[in-house]
């Protein structure tokens, strides 16, 4: 059965004097959203990924004061939020139903977090105050470590978030954005959730979007500039077999008595293909030698399109190699066969 992540973005602001309600709708919402046909998970938080948004900040460490210029994001998260994205626990336990409005304030941080602030060490039970966001100005329990995530796309590197529970901090919720993880149709768990929204509360904004469209939004530039590179990249290897077709084409040309010569004189159709498929080779290898050298100096340009590859990736190299070998010595090969099969009667006549 395929599984879907749908994004609902809920623009829920309704005023500084609703704060107090907004954890209880949040609440009711999830839970009203779960119960609906084919939702698998769903969870929420206050910056969605893969949209450029979001906080960061100073926050203080209990006996150690501020964490000096480590400025991790601050995230408003609800329990099903880690679940759903598929954000691993690494350390200690997750949000859960006694982490309510009254309950002892709770965070949860991700592994780079950890890693910076306490390098070697057990930050579980640890106490953080991150409360310039809010104003909510109290030390609150490290119960928990999660796997990183890449907010603002792959090209961006991990800075590492400090999850608070969303009912234990509503002011933040203001703007919140649901994440449903189901199986069914997208159109038919779009209308579902419209429909609760209207029923909650009607006047309610709420845009609805799937992973793949904020995914291909967020990657339409480099998609576009990549695609563009690939077609000028296609027109320089059509042309470079071309050339080298055209190459071995004209020497056949010039050196056709020779052919024929050598064929009257009982050299094989190989031996023929051998000559002119060694000054093929040549000038092939020649000509990656020095694309190898350039590619490697303008590799500094695709640097920034590039995600998980370096720009002097071997294997990337290698391919590319071979996709301006092979073609130019099946140009090279075409050419000496023609050559081969000269009549070399015909061929000494010409002359």
């Amino acid at each position: 059965m395929s599984r879907k992540l749908h994004f609902l973005a809920i623009d829920n602001t309704r005023g500084e004097q609703a704060i107090d309600r907004l954890g209880a709708f949040q609440e009711a919402f999830e839970a009203r959203v779960a119960a609906l046909p084919g939702v698998l998970n769903v969870g929420g938080v206050n910056a969605s990924p893969l949209i450029r948004q979001g906080a960061n900040g100073r926050f203080q460490i209990e006996d150690a004061g501020d964490s000096e210029d480590y400025w991790p994001n601050y995230r408003i998260a609800s329990p099903g939020y880690f679940r759903t994205l598929g954000i691993p626990l690494l350390q200690g336990r997750l949000f859960d139903g006694t982490d309510g409005a009254g309950a002892p304030g709770v965070a949860v941080i991700t592994e780079s977090v950890a890693n910076t602030v306490w390098p070697g060490e057990n930050p579980i039970g640890r106490r953080i105050n991150y409360g310039n966001m809010d104003g909510i100005d109290e030390f609150m329990t490290i119960v928990g470590v999660v796997g990183d995530a890449r907010y603002y796309g792959p090209e961006v590197p991990i800075r590492g978030e400090i999850y608070f529970n969303y009912l234990q901090r509503p002011g933040m919720t203001s703007r919140f954005t649901w994440i449903v993880e189901t199986a069914g149709d997208p159109a038919a768990l779009g209308r579902g959730v419209t429909g609760l929204i209207q029923e909650l509360n009607p006047e309610l904004p709420i845009r609805l979007r799937t992973m793949d469209s904020m995914l291909s939004s967020m990657l339409s530039d480099r998609v576009f500039n990549l695609s563009l590179l690939g077609v000028f990249a296609t027109v320089a290897l059509t042309l470079a077999v071309m050339g080298v077709y055209g190459l071995i084409a004209y020497t056949v040309a010039q050196r056709t008595a020779e052919i024929g010569v050598r064929t009257a004189l009982g050299a094989r159709e190989s031996q023929v293909v051998g000559l002119f498929m060694r000054q093929g080779v040549v000038l092939i290898a020649a000509g990656v030698i020095v694309g190898v050298f350039g590619a490697i100096g303008a590799s500094r340009v695709l640097a920034s399109m590039l995600f998980g590859v370096e720009s002097t990736d071997p294997a990337a190299f290698g391919m590319g190699v071979l996709a301006l070998t092979l073609p130019a010595l099946l140009a090279c090969y075409v050419s000496s066969r023609r050559a081969a099969r000269v009549d070399p009667v015909r061929a000494i006549q010409s002359q």
